[in-house]
């Protein structure tokens, strides 16, 4: 089973808030991702002793583009709004990682972040969990 890395984003992932992701893939490898797929969801790359955290199935194909063009939803489709919350909620893990992630600053949304850095895949893959 082919298999996508969520590392930062798991936790939004397995909270059922983070369904499609954007990916910087070679056009080859984003063309072996169709719809109706499953998928192995990684905490962290296989190659670097990640571990399987859940099982998706693709609901579209991979789609080239701009993410907010394709996804009008894409930041809580991203899961960026769950971690917004966990950010108000003053989660230590998740301002954290977001710090190493994004170089997030105190006080910054993550859609700040993301318009300041123009941080956007060409491939968007949207999902559903189908086994936490």
């Amino acid at each position: 089973m082919i298999g996508i890395s969520f590392a930062w984003t798991a936790d939004a992932l397995l909270a059922g808030r983070k369904t499609c992701t954007c990916r910087d893939w070679t056009d080859g490898y984003a063309k072996r991702f169709r719809a109706g797929d499953l998928v192995a969801a990684y905490d962290r790359s296989p190659r670097f002793r990640g571990t399987q955290i859940a099982t998706i199935r693709l609901t579209h194909n991979a789609t080239h583009g701009v993410l907010p063009e394709i996804v009008p939803d894409w930041y809580e489709r991203e899961g960026f709004a769950y971690y917004d919350e966990q950010l108000d909620e003053g989660n230590t893990k998740a301002i954290q990682a977001l710090a190493r992630a994004f170089g997030l600053r105190p006080g910054e949304t993550l859609m700040q972040r993301m318009v300041e850095r123009g941080i956007w895949g060409k491939w968007i893959v949207r999902f559903e969990v189908v086994e936490p």
